[in-house]
């Protein structure tokens, strides 16, 4: 289940399967491993590209390649212009993919650095 700021669910994420749904339960997208290379893309239900991960730096990248957000290892998410945007709670380098559909898919919001819309600590279980 994944809860956002005001503590709402707003989705599902599948760890095992990598991947998540909407707080109704419909399908949104997964991640998609690739044969070389440490990236892992994310793709939206209509198995179209939304960006990746690169698992070297732990950042998240748009289709164009540029990092739109990096996590370090304690969860701390910053954003391209140096914002901090949240913190997954109990974070390992393990969820990064559960972490990625999050910010991708069930919250595209999080990545918001306007001031007059905080996003405080997000919060993922399962």
């Amino acid at each position: 289940e994944c809860y956002n700021n005001m503590n709402r669910l707003i989705g599902f994420i599948n760890a095992g399967d990598a991947n998540c749904g909407t707080a109704t339960e419909e399908y949104l997208g997964c991640c998609v491993e690739q044969l070389t290379g440490n990236e892992v893309v994310v793709e939206d239900a209509i198995d179209e590209r939304c960006g990746m991960i690169d698992l070297g730096s732990m950042g998240i990248k748009d289709n164009q390649g540029s990092t739109i957000a990096e996590i370090d290892s304690s969860g701390v998410v910053v954003g391209n212009h140096g914002s901090q945007l949240g913190k997954f709670e109990n974070f390992s380098f393990q969820e990064i993919r559960v972490v990625a559909m999050y910010i991708m898919l069930i919250d595209p919001g999080f990545l918001n650095e306007r001031e007059d819309a905080p996003h405080e600590e997000a919060e993922e279980e399962g």
